[in-house]
């Protein structure tokens, strides 16, 4: 997606704009990153780089602050490549 090309349909009909999760905003979705903090949890906005494909609809989010990206390889789980 990030090429310009969908990598659902493959077409070039792929559009972008930057948001903000957690943002005070009057978006019906409000998305936080939590982190650990000792005896207490903290919420962190993070600005973001959405994706979407207007062909077929397939769509991406990338979270796109260092801190809250360093937060989540300290709290979260990583995933098996199994």
């Amino acid at each position: 997606m990030r090429n310009g090309t969908c990598q659902k349909c493959g077409e070039s009909s792929v559009y972008t704009a930057e948001t903000s999760l957690g943002s005070a905003s009057e978006d019906a979705y409000r998305y936080f990153v939590s982190a650990k903090v000792p005896h207490r949890w903290r919420q962190q906005a993070s600005t973001t780089v959405d994706y979407v494909c207007t062909n077929c609809g397939y769509f991406e989010r990338y979270l796109t602050d260092p801190d809250v990206l360093e937060a989540i390889t300290e709290e979260w789980q990583p995933v098996s490549g199994q």
